[in-house]
């Protein structure tokens, strides 16, 4: 197949390249500025390659040994939509609600609050699956969104009980 697609193999040479280019950097300049960048980087082509257990490992580094980085706000946001596609509902609430928290972008915290409270939902924490939607419908830019978010909304207040508590 690569003999007759020639782009193929530049393509995957390019990103073994980029890889052990990443990789060689981050042991060559430990203390560079950088380093935040080139750990979402090296995550980033886990992630486009389908490794999803070698990017979240990258995605750790990042926001562990760097949480103050814009890398490690985006990294929390990333790695949480990963967790979510995985299943680990905990994991992904958590990191998307560090992503919300840190973020000053509304576009990226009505996102994470929105795909956080998703995972509210699977965990069956409905009370605070209604904060996070209302947070994502606070910072909602995208209109289209608002009838969703009102109606998982009524939902999880109707499997809480809140609708009983907010009548009383």
């Amino acid at each position: 197949v690569t003999a007759l697609r020639p782009e193929v193999t530049s393509e995957v040479k390019g990103t073994r390249d980029a890889l052990w280019a990443l990789r060689e950097f981050l042991i060559l300049f430990p203390e560079s500025a950088q380093v935040p960048e080139a750990y979402y980087a090296l995550a980033h082509i886990y992630m486009t390659q389908g490794r999803t257990k070698m990017a979240l490992e990258q995605f750790d580094v990042l926001c562990q040994e760097f949480p103050r980085s814009p890398w490690a706000l985006i990294g929390h946001y990333v790695a949480g939509r990963a967790y979510h596609g995985l299943g680990d509902w905990a994991r992904a609430e958590r990191e998307l609600v560090l992503a919300a928290y840190a973020s000053t972008d509304p576009v990226l915290q009505a996102s994470a609050y929105l795909w956080a409270a998703h995972s509210e939902v699977k965990l069956k924490k409905y009370a605070q699956a209604v904060t996070s939607f209302r947070r994502a419908l606070a910072n909602a830019v995208n209109e289209p969104l608002a009838p969703e978010i009102l109606y998982s909304i009524a939902y999880c207040m109707d499997m809480s009980g809140g609708f009983q508590q907010e009548v009383e």
